[in-house]
């Protein structure tokens, strides 16, 4: 009976320990992101909203998510912004490579903010139907985006569309990068 609770003692001291450990875990990553956006504060609208605020009292639907995608540079590919406004874009796609470039309708939007990228938040789930669209060898083509079903109108600011892209692989498959068109409003 004494090493039956002497087993026990010794499983709730472990139990304890590792509760500790995660508790102080889960502190320090709350302390690493509050430092890492303290120049933006969260505040309520007269709605009830939360609504974020950089040092410049610039305020914007960012999820406070830094944007992870890497931006290629492809020099045989043309991307960018032909006109935009709060509630959608006019995109031009231009191909001068050896092979088609393929692309679909998914697409992100991103705001600057104090020179990083964070995501724009969305009012409700993105969901894209998936068309394969080609843009041929020396060809451009523009395609018309309406955000405002899925983004709150956008305030000023410094935005960039950032979309898919691929080409076909010489190996078969498809070879996949990233491109941004940047715009401000």
């Amino acid at each position: 009976m004494k090493n039956l609770s002497k087993k026990l003692f010794v499983l709730l001291e472990i139990g304890i320990l590792t509760m500790a450990i995660f508790c102080g875990c889960a502190q320090n990553e709350s302390a690493d992101k509050d430092s890492h956006t303290s120049d933006i504060s969260t505040q309520e609208d007269e709605t009830g909203n939360s609504v974020n605020s950089d040092e410049t009292g610039n305020t914007g639907k960012i999820s406070l998510v830094e944007s992870t995608v890497d931006i290629d540079e492809i020099d045989e590919v043309s991307f960018y912004v032909q006109s935009a406004d709060s509630d959608g874009a006019a995109i031009a796609m231009g191909n001068s490579a050896d092979s088609q470039l393929m692309y679909g309708n998914s697409y992100s939007l991103e705001q600057e903010i104090d020179g990083i990228w964070y995501e724009v938040q969305t009012v409700k789930d993105l969901a894209f139907t998936e068309e394969a669209y080609w843009v041929a060898t020396g060809e451009e083509t523009t395609l018309e985006i309406n955000w405002e079903e899925f983004y709150e109108e956008l305030e000023s600011g410094n935005y960039r569309i950032v979309k898919d892209f691929n080409f076909e692989a010489e190996s078969g498959g498809n070879e996949t990068f990233y491109l941004a068109a940047e715009f401000t409003l």
